[in-house]
């Protein structure tokens, strides 16, 4: 099992990911704006990759395994369950927070979910969902009722940089963007899934369906 060193410094990092060039791009970036002291010991294109490495078979310190994959492939959630039984903290990496996704995540064992926006700093605001409050979301996740236009409004937020930006996209004034954010908000809190930043109406989003993370 891999021991627990994770307030040693610096941190040992695996990273899993395919296609490993975009989003490895974006698991760097992440673990830059963490500020913590990081040291990437190896990058794998595959959770059996990964398993079938020295780091893993010869039991060397590995603080955080971070994962980005889509785990359609029942083989993945095998190799995601044996990797989290062996002891690693595992943290799903810009994972689709869609139900069965999270459910198959869940009943594998990994500690957390992330998701970031599209900014140069935003993962510096990562949202972080824990096990726990995604089973909750997964298993009973209550929808806000918004319109279509609300729609429109918070998809085009999750990719704009500025209320100015969706405006110009929607065609509408800046204020009436105001407006309608607002109200998005509103409706989240109402049904207990507030969203008083840009991140976590990004994180609302994606586990709604409306936005993929990939694209963001």
């Amino acid at each position: 099992m891999a021991e627990d060193h994770r307030y040693r410094s610096p941190m040992s990092v695996v990273v899993v990911c395919s296609p490993p060039q975009r989003i490895c791009a974006s698991i760097y970036g992440w673990l830059e704006e963490l500020g913590a002291s990081v040291a990437v010991l190896a990058v794998h294109a595959s959770l059996g990759e990964f398993i079938q490495s020295d780091h893993h078979s010869a039991g060397r310190r590995i603080d955080l395994v971070v994962v980005a994959q889509t785990f359609d492939d029942d083989g993945d959630v095998a190799a995601l369950s044996r990797i989290c039984a062996a002891g690693y903290r595992v943290v799903c990496f810009g994972t689709s927070l869609s139900d069965a996704a999270v459910l198959r995540c869940l009943g594998a064992g990994v500690d957390a979910f992330v998701v970031g926006d599209r900014h140069p700093a935003g993962y510096a605001a990562v949202t972080i969902r824990t096990a726990a409050e995604l089973k909750m979301s997964a298993t009973g996740v209550m929808l806000p009722g918004l319109t279509h236009r609300e729609s429109q409004v918070l998809i085009a937020w999750c990719h704009a940089s500025t209320k100015e930006d969706v405006a110009e996209r929607l065609d509408i004034e800046r204020a009436t963007v105001s407006s309608h954010l607002q109200r998005i908000r509103a409706k989240y809190a109402a049904v207990g899934r507030a969203a008083s930043t840009k991140a976590a109406l990004i994180a609302r989003a994606v586990q709604d369906g409306l936005v993929d993370v990939y694209e963001l």
